[in-house]
Protein backbone atom coordinates (compact mmCIF):
# COMPACT_ATOMS: atom_id res chain seq x y z
CA UNK A 1 0.00 0.00 0.00
CA UNK A 2 1.53 3.08 -0.74
CA UNK A 3 1.71 6.08 1.58
CA UNK A 4 1.09 9.87 0.01
CA UNK A 5 3.04 11.94 1.55
CA UNK A 6 4.02 15.28 0.73
CA UNK A 7 7.82 16.53 2.27
CA UNK A 8 7.33 20.45 1.46
CA UNK A 9 3.72 20.76 3.91
CA UNK A 10 5.65 17.70 6.05
CA UNK A 11 1.65 15.92 5.41
CA UNK A 12 0.69 12.68 4.89
CA UNK A 13 -2.59 11.01 3.12
CA UNK A 14 -5.06 9.49 5.38
CA UNK A 15 -6.18 6.28 3.12
CA UNK A 16 -8.64 5.83 5.16
CA UNK A 17 -10.40 9.02 5.76
CA UNK A 18 -9.15 10.41 2.27
CA UNK A 19 -7.68 13.70 4.25
CA UNK A 20 -4.40 15.57 5.07
CA UNK A 21 -2.56 15.29 8.49
CA UNK A 22 0.45 16.44 9.36
CA UNK A 23 2.77 14.14 9.86
CA UNK A 24 6.45 15.08 10.80
CA UNK A 25 9.44 14.10 8.26
CA UNK A 26 11.05 12.03 11.72
CA UNK A 27 7.68 9.83 11.29
CA UNK A 28 8.10 9.39 7.97
CA UNK A 29 12.09 8.57 7.95
CA UNK A 30 11.31 6.04 11.03
CA UNK A 31 8.73 4.15 8.53
CA UNK A 32 11.37 1.86 6.90
CA UNK A 33 13.13 0.58 9.85
CA UNK A 34 9.91 -0.23 11.14
CA UNK A 35 9.10 -1.54 8.34
CA UNK A 36 12.20 -3.86 8.23
CA UNK A 37 11.04 -4.79 12.12
CA UNK A 38 7.72 -6.52 11.11
CA UNK A 39 9.39 -8.41 8.48
CA UNK A 40 11.57 -9.93 10.56
CA UNK A 41 8.32 -10.87 13.02
CA UNK A 42 6.99 -12.00 9.53
CA UNK A 43 4.52 -9.90 9.22
CA UNK A 44 4.50 -8.30 5.24
CA UNK A 45 5.41 -4.76 5.51
CA UNK A 46 6.98 -4.74 1.74
CA UNK A 47 3.51 -2.60 0.15
CA UNK A 48 4.12 0.03 2.45
CA UNK A 49 6.11 2.49 0.30
CA UNK A 50 6.54 6.03 1.32
CA UNK A 51 5.43 7.94 -1.88
CA UNK A 52 6.30 11.93 -2.19
CA UNK A 53 3.08 13.69 -3.54
CA UNK A 54 2.05 17.23 -3.89
CA UNK A 55 -0.84 17.67 -1.18
CA UNK A 56 -4.07 19.18 -0.84
CA UNK A 57 -1.90 22.79 0.00
CA UNK A 58 0.42 22.59 -3.20
CA UNK A 59 -2.53 21.81 -5.21
CA UNK A 60 -4.11 24.95 -3.84
CA UNK A 61 -0.98 27.11 -4.33
CA UNK A 62 -0.50 26.01 -7.86
CA UNK A 63 -3.92 26.69 -8.75
CA UNK A 64 -3.80 30.22 -7.49
CA UNK A 65 -0.17 30.93 -9.21
CA UNK A 66 -1.99 29.94 -12.68
CA UNK A 67 -4.99 31.69 -11.83
CA UNK A 68 -2.38 35.24 -11.31
CA UNK A 69 -1.56 34.58 -14.46
CA UNK A 70 -4.09 34.32 -16.68
CA UNK A 71 -5.19 37.36 -18.29
CA UNK A 72 -9.24 37.32 -17.97
CA UNK A 73 -11.33 36.90 -20.76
Amino acid sequence: MPLFYCPRHERLCDPHGQTWVTWPALYVAMLPPFCTLLDAAKIDASRYTVIPTPCDRCTAMARQAVEEHIDPL
